[in-house]
This record gives structure tokens, sequence and C-alpha cells, in this order.
């Protein structure tokens, strides 16, 4: 869905017919709205790109705590901060590839991830 301009709209009634979906990249027009029903209807997701969204910390922390499936977590250039970057550490474990790139996180947050996600692979931590 990355390069079909997905509303809020379409994305709710796709995470809810869908709910076997395990990949999802979305548009930048999806915001908190859309990625809500992501958060409590996909949950044998295991990617997941909202990089370049207006996904905020609350829903970046819904994510975290619902689905627990996710192997793959693109936040880059998202107002994402530690606060969320915390509950991805604590609860999703799983993960082997993280996109923290152009985001509000900071050594706190990164100190989190280093003592939390033991299985990854790949960290993107650009600025």
């Amino acid at each position: 869905l990355s390069s079909a301009c997905v509303t809020d709209e379409t994305l709710a009634v796709l995470a809810m017919r869908c709910p076997s979906l395990q990949y999802l990249g979305v548009s930048t027009h999806v915001t908190d709205t859309g990625l809500t029903q992501v958060a409590q209807h996909l949950r044998q997701l295991q990617q997941l790109d909202v990089g370049w969204t207006k996904v905020t910390d609350d829903v970046i922390m819904q994510i975290a705590q619902n689905l627990s499936q996710l192997r793959y977590l693109d936040v880059s250039a998202t107002e994402v901060m530690d606060t969320s970057v915390t509950q991805i550490a604590q609860h999703l474990t799983q993960l082997r590839y993280l996109n923290v790139s152009r985001t509000r996180v900071t050594d706190a947050g990164m100190m989190q991830i280093a003592q939390n996600l033991s299985q990854l692979r790949s960290l993107d931590v650009s600025c």
C-alpha cells in the first residue's frame, strides 16, 4: 500500500477485513486514526512500515503492545520519541529489523533497544 494514496477509512476496512495480513506499508496520508485500526485488528502482522507518516507515540505504543508478531518495523521520519521506543523494546522482543532514523529518539531510547532487543539483525539510527 505504500505507493497508493490510501486513506484512514480504507485502511480501517482493510484492517477489519484482512486479519491475516502479514505485511503492511502505508502512505503518508495515513494518520493515527487508521493506524489504530491496524493495531487493533492485524494481530498476525509481521512487517509494518509507517515511515514518513504522521504517526504519534500513542499509536506506536498501541502497536507495540498489540502486534507481538512484528519482526520488521519502520518508523523513520516520524515524530516517534523515547516513550514509544521503550514500549517497542519491551513488547516487540522478536524484532529483527528496526528503523528509527530521522526520529526524535535519544540515547535513552537507544539504551532501551540495546537492553531488550537481542534478536535485532538490522538497526537504522541515521540522522
